[in-house]
C-alpha cells in the first residue's frame, strides 16, 4: 500500500507541475478549483510523508518534494504529458483532480489498514475498511455526476466542467464502475448486498438532484436582485422558485425534448 500511495503521489505531483505551467500562462480554466486541489495535494503529501518517515524526515522529504521532486517529474512524466496532451490543459487538469481524489482515498485506506495491522485485526475488518472507502468514493463521484447532469438539464452549462459536456458518457461509466466495485466488495462480505448497492444509488442520485436544484434556485434568487429585470421576468422567476425539484426537472426535460424535436 505504501509503494502504491507513494507512486500515486508522484503522479499527482507531476500532473500538478504540468498544470502549473498553464496556470502561469493564465490559460488554465477553473483556476479556483485548481488552487483548492493544489492545497489538498500538499496536505496529502505532507501527512503521508510525516506518517511514513516521522516528523523530522517527513518534513525534510516534503521540502524536497516541493522544491526538487517537481523538476524530476517535469523531465520524466512531464515529457510524456507534453507528447500526449500537447497544448490542451483540459485533460491534465481533469487527471490532476482525479489523482487528488485517488490519493485521498488511498490515504484513508492506508491509515485504517495500518491501524488494523497494529491492532492485529482480522482480514474481515480490512475488507470492511475497503468497503467504507469504496462507499465514500462511490457516493461522491455518483452524486457529482448526477449533479452535473441535472444542472445541465436546468440550462446552466457554465456550472458544468467542459470535459463533462464533451464526454458525459465517460463520467457515467466511471461512476458505474465504482458502483460495480462496491457491489463486488459487498458481495464478498455477504452482509449488505444488494440493499447497500441500491441505497447508495438512491442516496447519490437524490443528493445530486437536490444539489442541482438548490444551485438553480440560488442563481435565480441572485437574478431577482438585479434591477434590470422587468415585472414579467420577475413573475416568471418567482413561479420557477415556487416549484418542487421534480417539477423543475420534468418541465426542463420536456422543454429540451421539444426544442430538439423529440416529442
Amino acid at each position: 500500500m505504501r509503494i502504491a500511495l507513494l507512486s500515486a503521489m508522484f503522479v499527482m505531483l507531476s500532473l500538478w507541475e504540468y498544470c502549473s505551467y498553464f496556470y502561469r500562462l493564465r490559460c488554465l480554466p477553473y483556476t479556483a478549483g485548481f488552487l483548492n486541489f493544489a492545497v489538498i495535494q500538499w496536505v496529502i503529501i505532507g501527512l503521508n510523508l510525516i506518517r511514513f518517515y516521522g516528523w523530522v524526515h517527513g518534513v525534510v522529504a516534503l521540502f524536497i518534494a516541493m522544491f526538487f521532486l517537481q523538476y524530476v517529474a517535469h523531465f520524466t512524466l512531464g515529457l510524456l504529458y507534453n507528447f500526449a496532451f500537447g497544448e490542451s490543459p483540459l485533460w491534465p487538469l481533469a487527471l490532476f483532480s482525479l489523482s487528488v481524489c485517488v490519493c485521498a482515498i488511498l490515504t484513508v485506506l492506508s491509515f485504517f489498514l495500518d491501524v488494523s495491522v497494529s491492532l492485529k485485526l482480522p482480514m474481515t475488518t480490512n475488507a470492511y475498511l475497503i468497503l467504507i472507502g469504496s462507499l465514500l468514493a462511490t457516493l461522491f463521484v455518483r452524486r457529482q455526476v448526477v449533479y452535473w447532469k441535472n444542472i445541465t438539464v436546468l440550462g446552466f452549462y457554465c456550472e458544468t466542467p467542459e470535459l463533462y459536456l464533451r464526454h458525459a458518457r465517460v463520467y457515467n461509466v466511471i461512476s458505474w464502475v465504482l458502483l460495480f466495485v462496491l457491489f463486488v466488495v459487498g458481495n464478498w462480505l455477504r452482509d449488505f448486498t444488494p440493499w447497500l448497492f441500491f441505497i447508495v444509488i438512491l442516496a447519490a442520485t437524490l443528493a445530486g438532484k437536490l444539489k442541482a436544484t438548490h444551485q438553480y434556485r440560488r442563481i435565480l434568487r441572485e437574478m431577482l436582485e438585479s434591477d434590470a429585470l422587468d415585472t414579467d421576468e420577475r413573475e416568471r422567476i418567482s413561479r420557477q422558485l415556487s416549484k418542487s425539484a421534480s417539477e423543475l426537472l420534468d418541465e426542463k426535460r420536456r422543454l429540451n425534448r421539444m426544442m430538439s424535436g423529440k416529442f
